[in-house]
């Protein structure tokens, strides 16, 4: 008898934990907001400054566009010199055009406050579920420039961005892999392991998104790998060895929204607030 009320106790408590975890992964975890935050050298000749970085809203079934609000003044009081959006800004717009006002949308996206501007890069959200036609006139309508396999120098920082088209629907050139010398720039590519390609000198800063950092986490465990973050899951890492000859830092985040599945465990949506300073 005491082994079965034991063998119950202990089925109860595993329902208890499985219920707990879920509405933890379900309600919980993906309406948090929190800040990353980083700092990275520059060179003396390159302004210091603050860069925030989102990515993978999702904004759709799973994301409310709603939430837009709370990420719009959430990013507002980090008081950026420069906003950078990774891509992905909606889930599925074929499935989710009912629930996503671009209007709307652009209306939020231009309240994003930024010193010295506004980029955007391509997802692969961004061309793949019926968004391609859509997406640069949201994310232009909204203040933002988007750069396609292009740079874009900022002269009052003396600072050059580089933003690469979507590594897995887009069209990127292999030509602009290979970077010309320069003393420091920026990459943002929409798909992190897009970084072994690169060849480079100087110093390099790359921010990248799609993992969702595998969006549900087990211990011990990477999560859902997606193609084009296999590598490079989340959180900072030094890619002196991989980009011989540069001094390359690359930013992965976890985003924002969800895709395929409404939950996120471990990965709690976040904003990456970088810190250009001098030594």
């Amino acid at each position: 008898m005491r082994f079965i009320k034991r063998l119950i106790i202990g089925f109860v408590m595993v329902i208890i934990l499985g219920i707990c975890l879920y509405c933890y992964a379900r309600l919980i975890e993906p309406n948090m907001l929190l800040k990353k935050s980083y700092s990275v050298t520059v060179p003396k000749d390159v302004k210091e400054l603050k860069i925030v970085f989102f990515t993978d809203t999702h904004f759709g079934k799973y994301y409310p566009q709603e939430k837009i609000t709370r990420l719009v003044d959430f990013i507002n009081e980090q008081k950026p010199d420069v906003v950078i959006f990774g891509g992905d800004l909606i889930d599925s717009y074929n499935r989710d055009q009912e629930l996503v006002n671009i209007e709307e949308l652009s209306k939020s996206l231009k309240k994003i406050k930024a010193s010295y501007g506004k980029i955007a890069v391509y997802g692969n959200h961004d061309y793949g579920g019926g968004a391609e036609p859509i997406y640069e006139k949201v994310m232009t309508d909204g203040g933002f420039k988007i750069l396609r396999d292009s740079e874009l120098t900022l002269s009052d920082l003396n600072l050059s961005i580089i933003g690469y088209d979507d590594y897995l629907l887009g069209s990127v050139d292999p030509n602009r892999y290979q970077l010309p010398d320069a003393p420091f720039r920026i990459v943002v590519t929409h798909e992190p392991d897009v970084i072994d390609n690169i060849k480079a000198n100087g110093s390099l800063l790359v921010l990248a998104g799609h993992s969702h950092g595998g969006q549900v986490t087990i211990p011990f465990m990477k999560g859902v790998l997606r193609p084009g973050a296999e590598k490079y899951i989340k959180g900072q890492y030094d890619l002196k060895e991989t980009i011989t000859g540069c001094d390359a830092t690359m930013i992965v985040s976890e985003g924002i929204g969800m895709t395929l599945k409404p939950f996120r465990f471990l990965n709690p949506p976040n904003i990456v607030v970088v810190s250009l300073k001098h030594k």
